[in-house]
């Protein structure tokens, strides 16, 4: 019998194994999840009517291939196509996972519902400036044990992970720097993990480049998943500055502080040789825990001072140790008050001669802005819908007036109504408890 092949993994960027009755679907390393081999197929005979045509799936290697056995008359393969990948998309939704953290991962797009302000953990932060923190991606290669959020594969409290639609964080924050007045705005992208992971990054950042009023756009990485010719490719997309983790260049210390024996320093610092061969600036951003990588602080500033980097923006971004009530705490070391750590930066300026080691938002010309409005008021109640897990365990991911919210409760009726009592607003962050919790 003649037959016809289609291969799907040569048109969408999808890897696949079949097991038993399940295709596991893996996407770009980080995206992996599961679906129904034998409702694939039938699902696909009946979007496409080709209930007398013989149908097969078959995985070569790790490539996903169609099997169109005759009578097939004229088929139209990018029709078959085309459906074949909304119908993987739509049966993989509920199975989706962090290839990297293995959590429960939510895939963002305008038609789930959910917008993209209002939680910390994901989405769009507009603290009142002309800076803009854009968190596309949750998760993180390394378990580092001072994380101020507990991500990585270690994590005792993050369950779910989430991921935007990089077409729909573009327009979202397009309408906010249209808000803002499309004048001196810097985009950030940070987030609860590590944002290089985000597998649509460059494409984001060239959206990004073309908005009106957008100067500057930042990223902030552990360095870890930057390979050269990623670092290439966000430099032709427009990305302005790298603000790079780096907290000693002793390696067994830099391991422990990484959580990860897997941690390569030497891919570090050649990271680093590499990005200042780019057009990219470079903010080397070591954090300084008291008691435990002083002597490593005091070295990286040797360092960086004698890299000799050329920016408009200070080059060296020392950050105080701080316990956060959801992170992950360092054994034996006590935290210094912020006081006490402009001391101590004060000192060292003095004695190294490096200026500026104690940073203020002029540094990065960041400065006051109108806020987004808020639809919520403190203390009020409201009716919002709840319409999944969140983050951690004991919190869920609310939506009402245009805003997402952390609602405390491990409330499982998803997509039902309910009544919370907002407790946070500050920054466009929304907090909810459910009434008569």
């Amino acid at each position: 019998m003649m037959t016809k092949e289609i291969n799907l993994s040569e048109l969408f960027p999808i890897h696949a194994e079949i097991e038993g009755n399940r295709i596991i679907i893996q996407l770009h390393n980080i995206i992996v999840g599961d679906l129904s081999l034998s409702q694939f197929k039938k699902s696909l005979k009946k979007n496409l009517i080709l209930d007398q045509t013989e149908l097969d799936v078959a995985v070569r290697g790790d490539q996903l291939v169609l099997e169109i056995g005759s009578p097939f008359g004229n088929v139209d393969e990018k029709r078959i196509a085309n459906t074949a990948g909304q119908l993987i998309s739509n049966l993989l939704y509920p199975t989706l996972r962090n290839q990297v953290t293995r959590n429960k991962l939510v895939y963002i797009t305008k038609a789930t519902g959910i917008p993209l302000i209002g939680r910390i953990d994901f989405g769009i932060i507009d603290r009142g400036t002309n800076l803009l923190q854009i968190r596309p991606i949750t998760g993180c290669v390394l378990d580092c044990p001072f994380c101020s959020v507990d991500s990585g594969s270690r994590s005792k409290t993050r369950i779910t992970d989430f991921i935007i639609d990089s077409d729909y964080l573009a327009d979202e924050a397009k309408k906010l720097c249209e808000f803002k007045g499309s004048r001196s705005i810097e985009l950030h992208i940070d987030g609860q993990g590590e944002p290089t992971l985000y597998p649509y990054l460059p494409a984001l950042i060239k959206d990004f480049s073309v908005i009106r009023g957008v100067e500057t756009i930042s990223l902030q990485t552990n360095g870890a998943p930057l390979t050269e010719k990623l670092i290439d490719q966000l430099e032709t997309a427009g990305l302005s500055r790298i603000n790079l983790s780096l907290n000693s260049l002793d390696h067994n210390k830099a391991c422990e502080l990484s959580g990860n024996a897997g941690y390569s320093l030497s891919h570090i610092l050649g990271i680093i040789e590499h990005i200042m061969r780019s057009q990219i600036s470079l903010l080397i951003a070591p954090l300084w825990i008291p008691g435990f990588n002083d002597e490593e602080i005091l070295g990286i500033i040797r360092f960086v001072k004698k890299l000799g980097i050329e920016s408009k923006w200070p080059v060296l971004g020392l950050q105080n140790y701080l316990v956060h009530r959801h992170g992950r705490r360092m054994k034996g070391v006590r935290p210094e008050s912020m006081k006490h750590f402009r001391w101590k930066l004060e000192r060292i300026e003095r004695a190294f001669e490096f200026f500026p080691l104690l940073l203020r938002h002029g540094d990065f010309h960041i400065v006051p802005m109108n806020s987004y409005p808020k639809p919520f008021r403190k203390g009020e109640i409201a009716e919002i819908e709840i319409l999944g897990a969140g983050r951690m365990s004991g919190e869920m991911l609310g939506v009402g007036r245009g805003r997402s919210l952390h609602v405390l409760t491990n409330e499982k009726d998803i997509n039902r109504k309910t009544r919370v009592r907002i407790t946070r607003t500050k920054h466009n962050i929304f907090i909810g408890n459910p009434v008569g919790h």
